[in-house]
């Protein structure tokens, strides 16, 4: 996604979500999901694995721009910390946007010795042992 955006001559819609602002060299600040569907209609869900806390002031800049994007369906987010759920939750919530953002746990998927174990997600939300 983010080396298709950057060619400048590709005038095809960009996949990046801005976020408001321009970074050092002057470019406009988007944020790339972790993984974008386009669904036969062409509404996108964008799908992000939260393994690790993100600061505030950036994860509603983050959801602010997902709810201000026209094409963005729904924004699923898999995290496996209570903490980073319950922010991420809360956030959506003070953003107006707890019917776009959904939060779900990734139960029973992180392995006692650091390695992961195989486990698919079925649209209902609920993990299946591969």
């Amino acid at each position: 996604m983010r080396s298709r955006d950057q060619r400048p001559d590709d005038r095809r819609e960009r996949f990046g979500i801005p976020i408001g602002g321009y970074d050092r060299n002057g470019k406009p600040r988007v944020h790339y999901p972790d993984v974008l569907v386009i669904r036969p209609e062409g509404r996108w869900v964008a799908i992000e694995l939260e393994l690790a806390m993100k600061g505030c002031r950036r994860l509603e800049g983050i959801l602010a721009a997902y709810g201000a994007a026209p094409r963005m369906a729904q924004a699923l987010y898999f995290i496996e910390r209570r903490s980073v759920a319950t922010a991420v939750s809360q956030t959506a919530t003070a953003c107006g946007l707890e019917e776009l953002v959904q939060v779900r746990a990734l139960r029973g998927v992180a392995h006692g010795t650091g390695g992961w174990q195989p486990c698919a997600w079925s649209w209902a939300g609920e993990p299946r042992r591969t």
